[in-house]
Parts: structure tokens; sequence; C-alpha cells
């Protein structure tokens, strides 16, 4: 099975600035959400990314948390109260569930072997008043579309496809699955992020110069990430659209992708007529 390298679990002090200032980043959003002084259950620990930005945002908060990889547990422990060693299905029964405000689940309900039996274990656990609170990737993403019409389904060391991943995630499926579960969706954040502009890299091919404008203008194909907030009771759902940047913005990445044959194009003629001067 592949595991990440243990240095990837490192970050920074300056990294966590960074990604806490992005209003985009699942983690800033998740941040802005909880009270301080809650008590939470941060499942999927990896570095303490979300224990650092509580900390930076003067939350107050009480954490435990869980996490299988031994290293990460080494970087977060110092952060929470107490961190579990160990996937939420081995430690489930050590836990008190009905003492969480808040139960995150940051980039982890992809990971899980049976997400479904996860969540109905939360569900039956947490509190009347607790808040459930899960990012996932969205497989819809106009990049991975792209791709898919070209026949390509290549995994990564990070990021959508994420080698990792053993299940994927639209708008549609995240919020069925919850509800299967038994969790009432009080709000879904659409995290929006220009398509050119991340990991799996766009051509300039004929595919692309047609379908790109369309796809970057659809708020399925932009949303790179999806944030659901879902409670034990009845409520009603609030649909939030959080974007990187402008139209403008996105004009110009697209216009980026548009000039990229005829900056080769110039490049190769360049090259010809050096040669033929030689």
């Amino acid at each position: 099975m592949y595991q990440r390298s243990p240095n990837s679990f490192d970050i920074q002090d300056a990294l966590v600035e960074k990604i806490s200032s992005d209003p985009v980043a699942p983690v800033t959003q998740m941040v802005a959400r909880i009270a301080p002084g809650s008590t939470i259950l941060d499942i999927g620990v990896g570095n303490g990314i979300l224990a650092r930005a509580l900390q930076l945002a003067g939350k107050n908060a009480v954490l435990d948390g869980i996490e299988p990889v031994d290293r990460a547990v080494d970087i977060a422990s110092g952060l929470y109260r107490h961190v579990y060693n160990g996937t939420f299905e081995e430690v489930a029964s050590q836990l008190d569930l009905g003492s969480y405000d808040w139960v995150v689940m940051a980039d982890v309900l992809e990971h899980m072997a049976d997400p479904l039996w996860c969540l109905a274990t939360l569900r039956k656990g947490l509190k009347a008043d607790a808040r459930l609170m899960a990012s996932v990737p969205n497989i819809g993403f106009g990049s991975i579309a792209l791709e898919l019409l070209r026949g390509r389904f290549v995994y990564r060391d990070l990021g959508l496809l994420d080698r990792t991943h053993l299940h994927f995630f639209t708008r549609d499926s995240l919020t069925e699955l919850l509800k299967e579960a038994g969790f009432s969706i009080r709000e879904i954040v659409h995290l929006v992020r220009a398509i050119p502009s991340m990991e799996i890299p766009v051509r300039s091919g004929v595919l692309e110069l047609l379908m790109l404008p369309w796809l970057s203008f659809q708020l399925p194909s932009t949303t790179y990430q999806y944030i659901a907030v879902a409670g034990t009771g009845p409520g009603s759902m609030e649909t939030r659209i959080i974007r990187d940047g402008s139209p403008a913005r996105r004009l110009r990445q697209i216009l980026e992708v548009y000039a990229r044959p005829f900056r080769t194009g110039a490049k190769l003629a360049r090259a010809i007529v050096s040669r033929l001067r030689s």
C-alpha cells in the first residue's frame, strides 16, 4: 500500500500563517466557524494544522485527535490534549463522543475504508447540539474532467487525485452520504479555484481550448473542495461560495492557456531562423 514519506508531515510556522490567510483553504473556513473555547475531535490530525490555525486565531480550543501515522502523532501531540494513535475504526470504542462540540474531518473521508460506518458511529455518539464539519476534494473539478475526456486518470502524490484516496466525491455524493448516516446538513461551502492554477496541468489542445472557457464559469467544475457542516437534529441548509479571485483573474488564466501554443510556435520559429542563419 502506498504510504507518504515521513518528512511530508513537517510544517513550518510561516506555512501555517500562509494557509490561514488563504480564504479558500478548508482550515481557514473551519476555524472561522468554531466558537472560542470549543471542545473538538480532530479526525486525521496530520501535522496538526487545525490546532495550529486555531492557536493562531486565538480560539483557546480544547482538542483531541486521531492519527494513524506515528511520525504525524509525534509532530502534533504537543498541540492536543490527547492524540489517539490509530484509525477511527481502531479507537472509536475509546472515545467519549458526547463530550465534543465539534468533530472535524479535514480531507479525511476519502481515505477511509468505510466512511458511512464512521459517520453513522459519530451520529449515534454526538450530543444534540454538536456539529460535524468535513471537507472533501471534488472529483468534478474541471482539470479532472478534461483529463477524463482524454481517457486519462492519473494518480498523484498530492491533491485531488492523491494516491491514498479510496473514495471520490461530488457535492451530491457527499450530501447523500451524510444523510444516509443520519446527519442533517446545515451548510455546504464551495471552495472555488481557477482550473489552470491547480496541480493537474491543463494542456493547450483543441479539447481544452474549446471546453476550458465553459468549465471555468460553472460552479461544479470550479469547486476544488467542498465543506459540509452537519448536525444531529433537523435544520435548513445554506450554500456559500468562497472564491480565490475575480472573474477577471480567471479570464487571464484562461487566456494564458490559449497563449501557450503561440509562444511555443514563436520559439520554434526563432530556433529555425537562427539555425538557417548559421
